[in-house]
């Protein structure tokens, strides 16, 4: 993810999260980094737990991703060194691949997820990792301040690289142009802050 002047905003064989209310774009972010990288020539692997290839490649074909670049750089397995390396709904899959935890602690499984997966396909591709997740609920008028994803702090302790909440400006609709913003809750290389 470059910013328009140099500094990127993921961190290569670190680990990233990228959260906000549902449907603010977050999934579609990492999409749009994902056809930029395959029309680039670099591999990236898209584990998603919410959606399907097909509904995948789509939006990555309506991003502009050529067809013939998602075929040779869009991986199903860890094959070769990816750029990018994408966990869509991160709850749902630790639901799935977490080991349990002693007395039902959240941030125990959080812990362990990501040392079996996120942290393991970081340091063995040095590919950028990045956890796609929501925030809690609002639990009342103006309650928007979440710093970090729903089901424990954990997922901010965890991450390695950087942490952003992603922020409705215009809401993004098929065939229009959205604007999102980007606020970082954790910076620990502080490339990014700087």
């Amino acid at each position: 993810l470059p910013r328009v002047d140099g500094p990127c905003l993921l961190y290569p064989g670190k680990t990233h999260s990228l959260y906000g209310e549902s449907e603010s774009g977050e999934s579609l972010v990492m999409q749009a980094e994902a056809a930029r990288l395959v029309n680039a020539g670099k591999g990236v692997v898209y584990l998603d737990f919410e959606s399907n290839k097909g509904a995948v490649c789509a939006r990555l074909i309506a991003m502009g991703a050529r067809p013939e670049a998602i075929l040779a750089h869009f991986q199903d397995l860890l094959a070769s060194a990816p750029a990018l390396a994408v966990i869509d709904g991160v709850t749902n899959a630790m639901e799935l691949l977490a080991p349990p935890s002693r007395g039902g602690d959240p941030n125990e499984r959080i812990s362990g997820f990501s040392r079996l997966y996120a942290d393991q396909i970081a340091r063995r591709t040095g590919a950028a990792v990045v956890s796609i997740d929501h925030i809690p609920k609002p639990t009342g008028v103006g309650d928007h301040t979440a710093r970090h994803a729903v089901g424990g702090q954990q997922k901010l302790n965890v991450i390695t690289g950087a942490s952003y909440r992603v922020k409705v400006l215009t809401a993004p609709k098929r065939g229009q142009i959205g604007r999102l913003s980007l606020i970082v809750t954790k910076d620990r290389e502080g490339g990014v802050r700087e």
